[in-house]
């Protein structure tokens, strides 16, 4: 059984007349966004097939949205967005290729980028200082703000040329170029499975010159 979602078209048949789009793409894992036209009206009751799918190969649920809710949510959500359109993603079914005429517009990128690192640094010291003696849970907390903050970095780039690296790993080497920030460090810590007092001080103190970066982008 494949661990990805390359036979999920066959799970969609409840919903097939309401296709838009369906593509894959990797991120730590594989990813799959389904688009609508429109939500039908049994769209709840239409998708027992894909749910049984994604837990029999412990996959992510798919990104399920509709044409709306992805061209009015630019200005909300475009880090995401961004980060889809980036990847390589590949078309299992296209009636319209959406996710290739999106536009992004810098102001709202920046904004959301400062959003989610404000918010991860305010979930880091809290989280510290609540489990502080728990070195391995502090690691996780750290592992989970990382699948936030890539993305960013990602932005970070599109920010400087209006490109982005598929790759995480390349985004993180061009972002510190970019920025003069050292995110090197960070994983490390992770693949440890340990975080210890000094590097929190030191994601903490990354974190906050990202903010500094980004406040600085438009003035």
């Amino acid at each position: 059984m494949n661990k990805d979602f390359s036979n999920v078209m066959s799970t969609l048949t409840g919903i097939q007349d309401s296709l838009l789009q369906v593509a894959v793409y990797t991120d730590f894992q594989p990813q799959c966004v389904i688009i609508l036209e429109e939500d039908p009206p049994d769209l709840l009751e239409s998708l027992d097939s894909l749910k049984n799918y994604t837990i029999k190969r412990k996959l992510r649920f798919p990104l399920l949205i509709n044409r709306n809710f992805a061209e009015s949510s630019l200005d909300s959500y475009p880090l995401e967005f961004l980060d889809i359109v980036s990847s390589n993603y590949e078309n299992l079914f296209v009636k319209k290729d959406l996710l290739k005429t999106l536009k992004f517009d810098p102001v709202n990128l920046r904004l959301q980028m400062e959003r989610e690192i404000k918010s991860k640094w305010l979930l880091t010291r809290l989280s510290y200082l609540e489990m502080k003696t728990d070195s391995k849970k502090m690691a996780n907390i750290i592992a989970l703000t990382l699948t936030n903050i890539l993305p960013v970095l990602k932005g970070i780039c599109y920010l400087k040329d209006g490109s982005a690296p598929p790759q995480y790993d390349a985004a993180v080497e061009r972002a510190t170029n970019i920025t003069d920030i050292e995110f090197d460090t960070i994983f490390s810590w992770i693949a440890n499975k340990k975080v210890s007092l000094e590097n929190v001080k030191q994601y903490l103190a990354i974190l906050e010159s990202l903010m500094q970066y980004l406040e600085m982008i438009d003035k």
